[in-house]
């Protein structure tokens, strides 16, 4: 992903409390975000049907999955 340009907003003492970063930095860092996200929801997916399988957890109805979301 490269470098960030990160400004730290700091108050009074010089304690950092907020940052501001470039709009492209942001999207670059909710896309890695959303890949590894997107990621981890296929792991688990996996994880569960292995379970299923192996009859350790119930498989869920399509009107459970969507009750999920």
């Amino acid at each position: 992903m490269g470098e960030l340009n990160i400004q730290y907003l700091t108050d009074p003492e010089g304690h950092k409390k907020a940052v501001v970063v470039d709009i492209e930095d942001w999207r670059k860092v909710m896309r890695v975000y959303e890949e590894a996200e997107l990621a981890r929801s296929i792991k688990a997916g996996f994880a569960d049907v292995a379970a299923v399988k192996a009859g350790k957890q119930e498989a869920l109805t399509l009107e459970d999955m969507f009750d999920e979301l």
